[in-house]
């Protein structure tokens, strides 16, 4: 980074070429290459950069003595050789492109040119651009002869090159400007001659003819006016036109489209606008009707994209008002109606009458429907539910002509909630489950609400404390639920036969054979004895001891005969189920306490284990 550096027969005398650009607080670095013989002497000492940072990172001598270096730059007037596989700095960052130069010992110019390529891009017929500079150094250590620097086609150079350019960095500037005389791409190339190595150097210039039209830009390109009432003209708002092409353009007319309208100073059309003159477009806007107003205006002239537009937008205001004694009520929830008042203002100009609507999606009526300045109508909204969105929003419109005004109404529904806590508990059959509920009333809801439960498992009740309360509005309210389980048990009981049932196997059968047969011949010997010794000849004791054994020997037969499970005591097992094991989703439910058709619930889990 010294600028005293000590060259010796250099190919870059100077820092930085022609001085060193700043890189923070100091000059920025060059790298540099110097060159000693074998006793030491200098062969030739010279910076290497441009006016950016430039570090050089490696360096090699092949066996003719030749030097290459290789390193990063920053600079985008880096000396690089025409012909040069990149000859122009790519990088939009810093030290983000490397270089690789080679120098030798032979004292001969050498030609460094930047850019090595220049684009014009689109230019107008017989308009001369801009001029594009390309910097000449002589990167040798030798005067660089200049014999000639030519370009063709619709391309010209000027340049203060001279005839000589002096070795060691000396450098010059090239101009060069594009004037296409016909549409499409032009190419040509800037050749300089000289006596360097390669002569002529190559630059490749090119550019695109384009058919000359003038420009004419409208400033804002859009225009947003407030809010006005119907028949009553807004502020003026301003359009500037201004002609920002290279050619004067011609507006030949001005149009306004819509509730709109437009003064100009743009003179007697047609007019002429030279090259940076402009005027100015005045516009008001005075709607016809209330709601969106859109329209436009629209300038005609010779230059490009003719007619030139303006977007132009407002709001239209209706002459009368809508208004309500109220503007919301609230209803507890589950009723089914609600009424406002509507009221029509107006000045006292306007006469006519306004026929009132409700928005789509509600069901009302009014009454009456029409209604003129200073009267009033009742609004009935019907067919609402304990479902109504809550809260539920209405539009009132009022039409008249082509103007309407709108009333923006809202019913609140005094409602509440339930909630339950934990959402899960665990029991054993035969235990009970309890949850703590909580009831929040919102928008003021006072009512009774009715708690129960539905959807518990077999063999479970329910038990509240409190079962209803009495919101006051404002803070939640809270009541405990138990849920009763069953224990599963098996328990034994005597089964007894069915009504009427005789059956037996076969050995039964014969006892209850044999003793019918016993108990006929006993029967059957008593009638016997009494033919053949009279009605006395018997003793009355020994009768009485023959019935009565007949008797007990019929009972015992018609015993015998039935199911031998009447007499043994054989119990049989039964199981009673209780609470089956399994995981449960009881609903909770709160109902409003004078319509029930209104509930609120919630649902808790209930999980029964073996029990």
């Amino acid at each position: 980074m010294s600028s005293d550096f000590p060259t010796a027969d250099p190919l870059q005398a100077i820092l930085g070429i022609s001085g060193a650009g700043s890189c923070g607080s100091s000059l920025c670095a060059d790298a540099f290459v110097s060159k000693f013989g074998p006793s030491g002497a200098l062969v030739y000492s010279t910076f290497l950069g441009g006016s950016g940072a430039d570090f050089g990172n490696a360096i090699a001598v092949d066996s003719s003595g030749a030097v290459y270096v290789a390193g990063s730059t920053a600079s985008q007037n880096f000396p690089v050789v025409a012909g040069a596989p990149q000859g122009s700095y790519p990088a939009t960052t810093a030290g983000s492109v490397a270089f690789l130069s080679k120098v030798t010992d032979l004292d001969a110019p050498g030609v460094a040119v930047t850019p090595q390529q220049i684009n014009f891009g689109n230019q107008a017929l017989n308009s001369t651009s801009t001029p594009r500079a390309i910097t000449l150094v002589n990167a040798g250590s030798a005067p660089l002869s200049i014999d000639g620097i030519t370009v063709g086609g619709d391309f010209r150079e000027t340049d203060n090159c001279g005839s000589v350019v002096p070795a060691g960095g000396g450098t010059c500037t090239i101009q060069i400007t594009f004037t296409p005389t016909s549409t499409g791409a032009k190419t040509s190339q800037v050749a300089i001659t000289d006596n360097a190595q390669g002569s002529p150097q190559v630059i490749t210039v090119t550019g695109t003819g384009v058919t000359s039209a003038g420009a004419l830009t409208p400033s804002p390109a859009s225009l947003t006016f407030p809010a006005e009432t119907v028949g009553v003209s807004s502020p003026t708002q301003v359009v500037r036109l201004t002609n920002t092409g290279q050619i004067a353009v011609t507006v030949s007319a001005i149009s306004i489209s819509g509730d709109f309208s437009q003064t100009n100073d743009c003179g007697s059309l047609p007019n002429v606008l030279n090259v940076g003159e402009g005027c100015t477009v005045s516009i008001t806007f005075t709607p016809t009707a209330s709601g969106s107003r859109t329209g436009s205006l629209a300038i005609s002239d010779d230059a490009a994209g003719s007619p030139q537009a303006v977007a132009l937008s407002g709001t239209g205001n209706a002459v009368f008002s809508l208004s309500s004694s109220t503007r919301s009520t609230v209803l507890v929830i589950g009723t089914t109606s609600a009424t406002f008042t509507v009221f029509v203002s107006a000045p006292s100009s306007f006469l006519s009458s306004v026929a009132l609507s409700c928005s789509s999606g509600t069901t009302c009526s009014f009454d009456p429907s029409s209604i003129t300045t200073g009267q009033n109508s009742t609004l009935t909204v019907s067919q609402l539910s304990a479902t109504t969105r809550n809260p539920f929003n209405i539009t009132v419109s009022g039409s008249s002509g082509t103007q309407t005004a709108t009333l923006a109404l809202t019913i609140f529904f005094a409602d509440f909630s339930v909630s339950a806590a934990p959402p899960l508990d665990t029991i054993t059959a035969g235990q009970s489950g309890s949850y703590t509920v909580t009831v929040t009333p919102t928008n003021g809801f006072n009512q009774v609400v009715l708690l129960g439960c539905s959807h518990l498992p077999q063999q479970a009740t329910c038990s509240w404390s409190p079962s209803a309360m009495i919101l006051d509005g404002v803070s939640p309210a809270t009541a405990k639920v138990t849920v009763n389980t069953t224990s599963q048990s098996a328990r034994s009981f005597r089964r007894m036969p069915p009504p009427g049932s005789v059956r037996g196997d076969p050995i039964t059968t014969l006892r209850l054979l044999v003793l019918w047969f016993l108990a006929l011949l006993l029967l059957a010997g008593s009638a016997a004895a009494r033919r053949e010794r009279g009605p006395l000849g018997l003793r009355p004791r020994l009768i009485l001891r023959l019935a009565a054994l007949a008797s007990v020997l019929c009972l015992f037969a018609f015993a015998a005969g039935c199911d031998s499970t009447l007499y043994n005591s054989n119990l049989s097992p039964a199981t009673l189920p209780g609470t089956p094991t399994g995981v449960y989703t009881i609903t909770i439910t709160g109902t409003l306490g004078n319509n029930g058709s209104v509930q609120r619930g919630t649902s808790v889990n209930l999980t029964v284990g073996p029990g």
